[in-house]
């Protein structure tokens, strides 16, 4: 009697011993290397359009310096108040910045906001716009030494009863600005029929607008 409940607790401890082992190797044979990979922090930024457009006159041609830069938004001194003759001209210089996040391409125009016409020595009505010629000079941001090297510096003129805009020019984001010069005048070959009577004074109300749209050179996942 006293072997077999020796035998049944050998045989006992046999059976538990062999549990153990077993629950050993299944925990041997699953076990898997494990690692794990977290990113910083990603942050996406909004990109945003800015133009600026300023405007400076001369100060003093000789020592060739201009006014300080103020925004042409809402401005009406651009020009500066004048009699206008055969071969005089004035000048306003043009700064663009690009203030924006973007690259951007835009175009400068000039439009009549109001005119009033005149009547000549001959009793013919004459607009003045159309005895003035003008255009734009690029990269000029410096003063003109004088008025006809302003005049010889416009390529293209055309009167200025004709609606202009300037080609499509580009500007990168934190690049330099662009700097040009308009430049308006009356041809030295005008004669009497710009030359008024009465008591109509003919006068013209220009407006220089900049437009500019986003530059396709910004790229995504596709292109640009």
């Amino acid at each position: 009697m006293a072997n077999t409940k020796q035998t049944r607790r050998a045989l006992l401890a046999g059976v538990l011993g062999l549990v153990v082992c077993a629950a050993m190797l299944i925990g041997t044979t699953f076990a898997w290397f494990t690692d794990s990979v977290t990113s910083g922090r990603n942050t996406i930024v909004a990109g945003n359009l800015d133009v600026e457009l300023e405007y400076a006159t001369v100060v003093d041609t000789q020592a060739g310096t201009l006014s300080e830069w103020k925004t042409v938004q809402d401005a009406t001194d651009l020009f500066a108040d004048g009699l206008w003759e055969p071969g005089y001209a004035q000048v306003v210089y043009l700064r663009v910045s690009n203030l924006g996040s973007l690259a951007l391409k835009y175009q400068l125009s000039m439009n009549i906001l109001s005119e009033t016409a005149g009547v000549n020595v001959d009793g013919q009505t004459f607009n003045l716009s159309d005895e003035l010629q003008y255009g734009a000079v690029l990269n000029q941001s410096v003063p003109f030494a004088n008025r006809d090297v302003a005049i010889d510096a416009v390529t293209s003129p055309v009167a200025l009863s004709t609606a202009y805009t300037s080609g499509e020019m580009h500007l990168a984001a934190n690049a330099e600005p662009q700097y040009l010069a308009l430049v308006v005048y009356m041809p030295k070959t005008v004669g009497n029929e710009a030359n008024y009577r009465g008591d109509v004074v003919p006068t013209i109300e220009l407006g220089v607008n900049l437009l500019a749209t986003q530059d396709t050179v910004e790229e995504d996942s596709f292109d640009n």
